[in-house]
């Protein structure tokens, strides 16, 4: 590395040196005829000694660099002094074992709980022995003893009220038709029933008398029909309009022409009937 330097430096000098002679070789203005190209050049080129391309030639090679050579050597292992241990002196001394929680004497004061022997298995018998179990016959109902019957009189044929007796003609006391005291015994939805199957009747015959007006109207009208016992029309009005003057009057028109329906049945003994009827006008 030293050398390096050195050369460095030394090469510095010549190149600073080889400067100032060009500098100093600068010809005067009464230049020689040397001078080249008859003088009128400012610098002549002069070879430079044997010297300087000795110089030049070290500077360029690369220097010689000495690999120093180091010996290894592994350390030698340091091996601590061990002492072999004494197997008689470690035989003769006794291992200490752990004592007992309790010394065996201590046990033998337990008390023995004597077990009692397993019950003894009941013997296994044969599938064909087994018989099952039977069960208990139902109790047989006696037949109950029929209640005696009561001998009931006989109802008397009560005398007919004013009310269920129809006025007759000729002034005789017996011209109207008598009713039975059957028909206090009819419950109120039988006589619902009656009733409203004997309006079924009176309406089937008004809507077969009604005739529906010119001009092709349509609506309901409901009319108010009072029948008495023997099917006679009593009276008729319109309860509720249909709101065409043309169809209630038409309502009431087939009530009237019908005028004459079945007669009530006999398990009724009003005088008369009222019947609240819907009167139904279509185009069909």
């Amino acid at each position: 590395m030293i050398r390096v330097v050195i050369n460095s430096a030394l090469f510095l000098l010549i190149a600073f040196g080889l400067h100032v002679a060009a500098f100093w070789a600068k010809p005067s203005d009464g230049a020689s005829a040397s001078a080249g190209a008859g003088g009128s050049e400012l610098m002549t080129l002069v070879a430079a000694p044997e010297s300087y391309g000795d110089l030049i030639k070290a500077w360029e090679t690369p220097p010689d660099i000495a690999e120093a050579s180091v010996e290894l050597t592994a350390p030698e292992p340091v091996l601590a002094d061990l002492v072999a241990p004494d197997l008689e002196a470690t035989a003769a001394t006794p291992i200490a074992l752990p004592q007992m929680l309790q010394s065996p004497s201590v046990l033998d004061d337990v008390p023995v709980v004597q077990v009692a022997p397993p019950p003894p298995t009941p013997p296994v018998h044969p599938l064909s022995k087994i018989k099952p179990p039977q069960r208990p016959k139902p109790p047989v109902k006696k037949p109950a003893k029929p209640a005696p019957v009561k001998k009931q009189p006989a109802q008397a044929t009560s005398t007919p009220s004013k009310a269920a007796t129809a006025a007759g003609t000729g002034g005789t006391s017996n011209a109207g038709n008598r009713q039975t005291s059957a028909h206090s015994n009819l419950s109120k939805s039988e006589k619902q029933s009656l009733v409203a199957a004997w309006g079924a009747s009176i309406r089937a015959k008004i809507d077969r008398a009604k005739r529906r007006p010119r001009g092709g109207k349509t609506g309901v009208v409901t009319v108010v029909v009072s029948v008495s016992h023997n099917g006679a029309l009593v009276n008729v009005g319109v309860s509720r309009s249909s709101g065409q003057p043309a169809l209630d009057a038409a309502a009431v028109a087939g009530v009237k022409r019908a005028r004459r329906f079945s007669k009530a049945p006999k398990q009724l003994a009003k005088t008369n009937y009222t019947f609240r009827l819907k009167i139904e006008f279509t185009s069909s």
